[in-house]
């Protein structure tokens, strides 16, 4: 193996569609710091695949056949710890995000996303953060349930359900880190929530993530 090949992300594609697979091979494929090291369509094929290839992202389907992707994730977990998880799933799949972060996973991508938001949700995964899709805009849900929430406290409530860190955001808002704790605190006591986990939990509920 060269230098390149060992600088970049190694990543395993755990899907039941060889359709899906193969596209999803090509695309990351062209991406200069991804290489896809292996795929499997059964839970079976995905631990051996796993164990050998060593991957450090494993992009898992949440509905695979027989048994399903986030009891595949907590055995990958189990038995490739230093390996990031991704759920991938179809829009209409119910509680994913509470589902997808209970299971061990770093997060979810919609297989109906953008091929360059999906690039960066490897990405993200990959450098050991949070990856959620951008929340869909509800006015009714902002109204009946975060209005309670300044303008920049809202800002940074979706920027953590996405999986952003402190730092990424103090960053991205041009604020201090100590600033975003302090937002962050206020969040989590208006809200009633103690976590990074709850607060994803609780935009689950009142449907400010994407189904």
């Amino acid at each position: 193996m060269d230098a390149s090949a060992r600088t970049k992300l190694r990543v395993i594609i755990i899907d039941d569609h060889p359709i899906y697979r193969e596209g999803l091979r090509a695309v990351l494929g062209r991406e200069a710091d991804l290489h896809v090291v292996g795929e499997a369509a059964n839970a079976a094929d995905a631990y051996t695949i796993a164990e050998v290839a060593k991957p450090d992202v494993a992009l898992v389907e949440a509905m695979l056949p027989a048994i399903d992707g986030f009891a595949v994730t907590r055995e990958l977990r189990r038995r490739v710890p230093r390996c990031k998880m991704l759920i991938l799933a179809r829009p209409e799949v119910q509680r994913i995000a509470e589902l997808a972060l209970a299971s061990g996973a770093s997060g979810y991508a919609l297989k109906t996303q953008p091929v360059d938001q999906l690039v960066l949700a490897i990405r993200t995964v990959g450098r050991d953060e949070r990856y959620l899709p951008a929340p869909a805009s509800s006015p009714a849900a902002v109204d009946g349930t975060i209005a309670i929430l300044s303008a920049r406290e809202r800002e940074i409530f979706d920027l953590a359900i996405r999986g952003l860190s402190n730092d990424n955001m103090a960053e991205h808002l041009k604020i201090s880190v100590k600033t975003v704790e302090t937002h962050r605190a206020h969040i989590n006591r208006k809200l009633s929530v103690h976590s990074t986990a709850e607060l994803v939990r609780f935009a689950a509920r009142h449907g400010l993530l994407p189904r």
